[in-house]
């Protein structure tokens, strides 16, 4: 029996080890991680920022990009200012807004959404299709329609129905919701007719703009006859922070609101009999529509090429919104005579089938959300694509003229000279020398890709570099144009947390902190040392730490003023370069609040009241204070309200949200600077305290007749 030729079976066996990788690969680009197991249900048709999908078998999240599929049991999360919008096979629009989460299922009969946390918004005309949107216990059932859906964490569910009809069950209870109606879902279901019936801007509604706000036209139905209105805005569903609380006047009014996701509703108090109405609130986006700019290749380049048609990389200019873009690739500048037509997500692509000729192309951008869609056309550019029987040189990119390049990086094979690929060029030479005409080279090496990492120890002081393509033994490139760059004794090391200046402050009540620290890799190997001294000087080291990565957690550090920097140090210890210092302060915690009503076991009538009244005292350094207000349901504590405000009072006017029973308020001072970062915070001081609706007790009147007999 003949043995096995070994010489063959390697090669063979490496063969099919990159065929079946190359498979896994395409089949992973093409539909993702477990995404066939699975039957496609819809598509992603709007993204903004960060949305995320884990599919059914599987644990990792992975990012979403605008126009993927969506399949059967998927996950779909979103994170903070960000939103996505799915569109289902059977014509059901979901949008998810931030920090929300949903399973999607579709069987032969209905379209069933298990709601986790967030707010979403579903709309459908004509769905051959039931929808089912579960939370907890509750199942909200929509036929033709439009509603809008919130849940906190663990909590029910709130819901308004802009249009068409829906049914609501909860355990033993079942709701039928009409438009213009609100349902609350806790332990039982409640229904709440609105008063006030918001008209436009419709819900979820989309606003693009060039410029840095939008000027937004309000209106509802119908005008207070007596008494006052505000049209209130908020960043999130709960209004617990307000942006905008403007008193109006009749039924309409205009806001000019930055781009961003914004919710709105309208509140009104009537003079006569003092009654609060609080609308719905809706949802909507000011997306700013950035014009479309392209960027590479420039108007009129020349691309030249020797044997192979050129690889080229077409960009433009990116758009917060997102949207879709297409390349399109013409013969003449009049349009008429399309070669090449591209959809793309991203903001580039990269072409390799453009022969010899004189082209010209543009990118158009269409976005689409909530109904509305807007195009914009970049700037129609010529682009000649010539054959040379004159080799063409090296393109260089890095380093880029003037630029410094670390000796240490140079020394240990860190610092990359970089060009643009050449499929002409199997091998290129890079050669670096001391003056321009290139009469003293100091270095030579040659590269099979387009990097060369040459291990030089070179001098600080100015030199010159470029490139030469070599098509084979006896035929090369002329040498590309020098580019002059400057070796630098040191180097930089980029921190990136705490910022210069920050403030740290402990969790109550301890009076020392832990901080993170991090910074970046300086492109050198070796290992860093974090200072931290009392000063900026460094004369005397307060705190310091070896440290293999790029960052580290100090704990205990005393309150008072700090200077930090971070070391690398070479295998032999010694120093290779530094950061600049960065100042930082540690400081004590906030007092604990004191609060004044409702105080500890207090007992509020609200008989006759149409707010609940939160009042404590300032604290010293304390810019913002946050409150949240509990109700006890079955034994359970639901948190119904969030706010913040810089006052030292508060006074709660959604009185729908509040009932007869047990209660406890939170409060807490924050010192907040500018941008909204938090420097302190203190304790969380809670008060608890009862509501009633009958008013002090009476004394008994008894009535009886004149004898009394006692046994």
């Amino acid at each position: 029996m003949r043995s096995l030729n070994t010489n063959a079976l390697v090669p063979a066996a490496g063969g099919v080890i990159i065929a079946v990788f190359s498979l896994l690969l395409y089949l992973d680009m093409r539909g993702g991680r477990g995404a066939s197991l699975n039957e496609e249900i819809g598509t992603i048709t709007f993204k903004r920022q960060t949305a995320q999908r884990k599919y059914a078998s599987q644990v990792v999240w992975d990012d979403l990009a605008q126009s993927v599929p969506v399949y059967n049991y998927d996950t779909i999360r979103t994170a903070d200012v960000s939103e996505a919008v799915i569109k289902l096979k059977d014509g059901t629009e979901i949008a998810l807004n931030e920090n929300s989460m949903i399973l999607l299922a579709m069987t032969k009969d209905d379209v069933s959404v298990e709601f986790t946390r967030g707010s979403i918004a579903a709309s459908r005309d004509d769905a051959d299709k039931k929808l089912n949107i579960t939370a907890g216990g509750a199942v909200v059932a929509l036929g033709k329609g439009a509603l809008n859906v919130s849940r906190g964490r663990g909590e029910g569910l709130d819901l308004t129905l802009n249009r068409g009809s829906a049914r609501v069950r909860s355990g033993a209870n079942e709701k039928d919701v009409a438009t213009d109606q609100r349902i609350v879902v806790a332990d039982d279901v409640r229904v709440f007719d609105l008063k006030i019936r918001l008209s436009s801007p419709g819900p979820n509604e989309y606003f693009f703009t060039p410029a840095e706000k939008a000027a937004i036209a309000f209106s509802w139905e119908p005008a207070l006859r007596e008494g006052q209105a505000w049209l209130e805005t908020a960043a999130d569903p709960s209004f617990a922070s307000l942006t905008v609380a403007r008193p109006v006047a009749g039924k309409t009014a205009t806001l000019a609101l930055p781009g961003g996701i914004a919710y709105w509703r309208v509140r009104t108090a009537d003079r006569a009999t003092g009654k609060i109405e609080v609308s719905e609130g809706r949802r909507l986006v000011v997306l700013k529509s950035e014009p479309l700019v392209p960027i590479t290749p420039s108007d009129g380049a020349v691309v030249r090429y020797t044997l192979n048609v050129p690889i080229i990389l077409f960009r433009w200019s990116e758009n917060a919104a997102g949207g879709m873009s297409t390349l399109s690739v013409f013969r003449d500048a009049k349009m008429e005579d399309r070669v090449k037509s591209a959809r793309i997500a991203g903001t580039s692509i990269a072409v390799d089938d453009l022969a010899m000729g004189t082209y010209f192309w543009r990118v158009e951008r269409t976005i689409s959300a909530g109904g509305k869609q807007i195009t914009d056309t970049g700037a129609l550019r010529r682009l000649v694509v010539e054959r040379s029987d004159t080799p063409v040189a090296p393109e260089l990119v890095y380093p880029a003229e003037g630029a410094a390049v670390n000796r240490l990086a140079l020394e240990r094979e860190a610092a990359s000279f970089t060009w643009k690929k050449n499929t002409d060029h199997p091998l290129t030479r890079v050669e670096i020398a001391r003056d321009r005409a290139f009469t003293e080279i100091v270095h030579a090496g040659d590269a099979r890709g387009n990097v060369l990492r040459p291990a030089k120890a070179l001098e600080p002081g100015a030199y010159f570099w470029r490139a030469v393509g070599i098509l084979d033994e006896k035929t090369s490139t002329p040498p590309s144009s020098p580019r002059e760059f400057r070796v630098v004794e040191t180097g930089d090391i980029a921190l990136v947390s705490p910022a210069e200046g920050a403030i740290v402050a402990p969790v109550a009540p301890a009076d020392n902190a832990s901080v993170d620290f991090a910074w970046r890799r300086s492109g050198i190997s070796g290992r860093y040392r974090l200072q931290v001294a009392r000063d900026a000087t460094f004369a005397s080291t307060y705190r310091e730490r070896a440290v293999d990565g790029t960052g580290t957690t100090l704990d205990n550090l005393e309150p008072g003023d700090y200077a930090w920097r971070v070391l690398l140090l070479g295998d032999d210890g010694n120093e290779l370069m530094r950061s600049a210092p960065r100042a930082l302060g540690v400081r004590r915690p906030l007092p604990l609040p004191e609060v004044l009503s409702p105080a500890d076991g207090n007992i509020v009538d609200m008989r006759d009241s149409n707010a609940l009244n939160f009042r404590w005292r300032p604290v010293k350094d304390a810019t913002l204070y946050r409150i949240g207000l509990y109700h006890m349901k079955k034994g359970i504590y639901h948190n119904i309200l969030t706010k913040e405000t810089g006052d030292t009072a508060i006074a709660m006017t959604e009185l729908e949200r509040l009932d007869v029973g047990d209660f406890y308020w939170t409060l807490q001072a924050l010192e907040v600077r500018a941008g909204r970062s938090v420097e302190r915070r203190s304790p969380e001081v809670r008060s608890r305290f009862s509501i009633t609706l009958g008013g002090p007790a009476q004394k008994p009147e008894i009535q009886s007749p004149r004898k009394i007999y006692v046994e």
